[in-house]
């Protein structure tokens, strides 16, 4: 049986309903303040498993009630807790003002999540023997390479941006930044065709097989350098674009699992994303397969 293994973070995100968000030494008042479970990790293995994979997560929580919280949410949503690990540090928080154009601005406290350690990450690839396995940048660099040191299928999600020559990604079966992150890893900033190929031809320049480049509205881009994909997202009224690109990351997953072809992956992806936007919150705003099945639906 198909397995994936999801390596990341956790955080309780402190999120606030705005009408706009605050200039430098202006403090402005809520509409509404809501605690959700995310954390990039988090967000990408519920999405998976939402959208059907067999998930293992590998993360670290605080001994406290945002750890509680957190682990009991992410059982909940039937993401095996077997390679959670606890500790005296606090768990990661995010806060996440949103303005009334459902745009984003997030203040991250890693706290627990820089706790993860190599050996904490070899052990659940051990045990898992994962098929395909995906990981980003909000826990500490020992964990990320060990993930790249493996010999499974790993996709990266490049995000939060960082510099990425510290870390080998010669051989990498694929990596998902968006447009911002595009930009910081080429210099080419993709706003058209052109320069969404040239910047996906950089990307795999430094020997990554397959580039996949997240476009927001606009949807996403794929080539492994012999084909090409532009899939188009289709039109939705956000209310909450929080935790977007970690839909998009753990329906491709699932996808991928299910040994889907690249084009039929990126599309589900796109529209599992699209569809979270319509509701508020990051984890919990990821659709199940079934809803995604039937947006996708003319």
């Amino acid at each position: 049986m198909s397995t994936a293994l999801v390596v990341g973070s956790a955080n309780a995100d402190l999120v606030y309903s705005v009408d706009r968000f605050p200039q430098p030494g202006e403090t402005i008042s809520a509409k509404q303040f809501t605690t959700f479970a995310g954390g990039k990790g988090a967000n990408q293995a519920v999405a998976a498993a939402r959208s059907g994979a067999i998930v293992d997560f590998c993360a670290c929580l605080g001994n406290d009630t945002n750890g509680d919280f957190l682990a009991q949410t992410i059982s909940d949503n039937c993401v095996s807790l077997r390679h959670i690990h606890r500790t005296d540090q606090p768990t990661g928080t995010a806060i996440i003002f949103v303005n009334q154009e459902a745009e984003n601005e997030i203040v991250l406290n890693p706290g627990a999540n820089f706790a993860l350690t190599a050996d904490d990450v070899q052990s659940a690839i051990d045990q898992s023997r994962p098929n395909i396995i995906l990981t980003q940048l909000e826990i500490a660099d020992e964990a990320i390479r060990q993930v790249l040191r493996c010999q499974s299928k790993t996709i990266l999600n490049p995000a939060p941006f960082r510099d990425l020559t510290q870390f080998d990604i010669n051989g990498l079966f694929a990596i998902t930044p968006n447009e911002t992150e595009t930009h910081a890893l080429t210099g080419i900033l993709p706003q058209s065709e052109e320069s969404t190929r040239n910047a996906a031809h950089s990307i795999l320049k430094l020997g990554v097989q397959n580039a996949i480049i997240t476009l927001g509205k606009r949807g996403c881009y794929w080539s492994n350098g012999e084909e090409e994909f532009f899939g188009p997202a289709p039109s939705v009224t956000p209310v909450d674009t929080t935790g977007a690109g970690d839909v998009f990351n753990g329906a491709l997953l699932a996808q991928l699992l299910d040994q889907k072809s690249f084009p039929e992956a990126l599309q589900f992806a796109v529209a599992a994303a699209s569809l979270s936007t319509t509701r508020p919150g990051a984890l919990t705003s990821a659709p199940f397969s079934q809803e995604t099945q039937q947006f996708i639906k003319p």
